[in-house]
């Protein structure tokens, strides 16, 4: 009869598991590329579960003509990541629905302008980028939430990438409750707004 120590079978139990992590990493969804009217595009890359943990951070690149032009560090983290980026409502606006601790964020970026927004959140979010970083003004998140709603599921779950991907099982945000939560970020916004007007 054979049998095996608590000891023996933990380390046969790691090496299957890493054995099943090493076959997961071809199928694993790591970019998504979004096209924008004037030809060029952007591409977002996140990182590895294995290099998030060692502090790996996703990556924006503007490209034209396949080339990269200009690209932006935003936070990855499993409870702060970039969820999906979608052609902006001109062809310089690049949108970035991010999924921030507190809520949704979108963050606006300028491909042509360098000239960030100066924000310790949006620092946070956008540690390092070459091109022009904000919160996104309230015609930007509400032409997001309009976007991202009259998406079909598909093109959605194409379009965005995995807040949870082991290569075989991936796990994605629900367009529903990221509209709802970029409702909630344009309430802000309008909020915001009022309060800064001037009393009558």
């Amino acid at each position: 009869m054979i049998t095996f120590s608590l000891k023996a079978c933990l380390v046969i139990g790691l090496a299957v598991l890493a054995a099943v992590a090493v076959a997961a990493i071809p199928f694993q969804k790591r970019h998504v590329t979004t096209r924008l009217s004037n030809g060029s595009s952007v591409v977002l890359w996140v990182p590895s579960i294995w290099s998030a943990v060692h502090g790996a951070q996703a990556t924006l690149r503007y490209e034209r003509g396949g080339e990269p032009v200009r690209e932006a560090k935003m936070l990855h983290a499993f409870f702060e990541q970039p969820i999906i980026v979608i052609a902006g409502p001109t062809d310089a606006t690049v949108l970035c629905v991010y999924d921030f601790d507190v809520g949704a964020r979108v963050i606006a970026f300028d491909v042509n302008a360098t000239q960030s927004e100066a924000n310790d959140e949006l620092k946070i979010i956008v540690p390092k980028t070459e091109m022009a970083a904000r919160h996104a003004n309230a015609e930007e998140i509400a032409f997001a939430a309009e976007r991202i709603r009259a998406m079909p599921a598909a093109s959605f779950e194409a379009s965005s990438v995995p807040t949870i991907d082991l290569g075989f099982v991936k796990a994605y945000a629900q367009q529903g409750n990221v509209v709802a939560r970029i409702g909630e970020a344009l309430s802000r916004e309008r909020n915001r707004i009022a309060a800064a007007q001037p009393c009558p």
